[in-house]
């Protein structure tokens, strides 16, 4: 008697536990494709130029819009990991950007593409002086090009985007994109039991 009522509590639990998500992995709507920017379909300008702090030496993408200039400009920065040229998220930023006449930056991070040095042993203060050597790019070797420039960040390049913006007093504007903050353990923690959630595990 004892086993079967045991049997029948594991039974349920399993149930409990297993049924929320069996029912969210069955039920979950497929996600709406997208149609990935080609790389070769921008026009934009490949660019060199050297964090001199540190001894990297930093390479990116140039998007330039139509028209005269001077026009606004922003330095984008990128989220954690490696980094690749070809990555739609960001390129679907340069292209609406540039579209709006805006001039956009957008550096290979440190150790990725044509960028030296090391993202993984940099930390974020490191890689926010790669931001100010891509804003003293914009203003000491290209003059007349912006008249304003500012920053963008996704993700971790939003808490580099912070950094920079309370460093650079005549930054013009600092955009933060889903950055962080509070303390990374604190956001990863977040961020994991969010994963889950979705995944159809139970809150906590």
């Amino acid at each position: 008697m004892m086993k079967r009522d045991a049997l029948i509590v594991f039974v349920v639990f399993l149930a409990l536990v297993l049924l929320p998500v069996l029912v969210a992995q069955l039920t979950r709507p497929e996600p709406a494709a997208r149609t990935p920017i080609e790389l070769d379909s921008l026009t934009y300008e490949g660019v060199r130029y050297e964090n001199t702090s540190q001894g990297v030496s930093l390479a990116g993408m140039l998007f330039v819009p139509d028209g005269e200039g001077p026009f606004p400009a922003v330095v984008m920065l990128t989220g954690s990991g490696p980094y690749r040229r070809a990555n739609s998220w960001y390129l679907n930023y340069a292209r609406y950007l540039q579209a709006s006449g805006i001039v956009v930056l957008l550096p290979d991070r440190r150790g990725s593409e044509s960028s030296s040095g090391d993202w993984r042993t940099a930390s974020l203060e490191d890689l926010a002086t790669d931001t100010h050597a891509a804003i003293s790019y914009l203003r000491t070797e290209r003059p007349g090009l912006a008249n304003s420039i500012g920053v963008l960040g996704v993700s971790q390049g939003g808490v580099i985007a912070s950094i920079v913006a309370s460093e650079v007093p005549d930054l013009a504007f600092a955009i933060n994109v889903v950055g962080h903050a509070v303390p990374m353990n604190d956001q990863l923690r977040y961020e994991e039991n969010n994963n889950l959630r979705q995944a159809g595990f139970l809150p906590g």
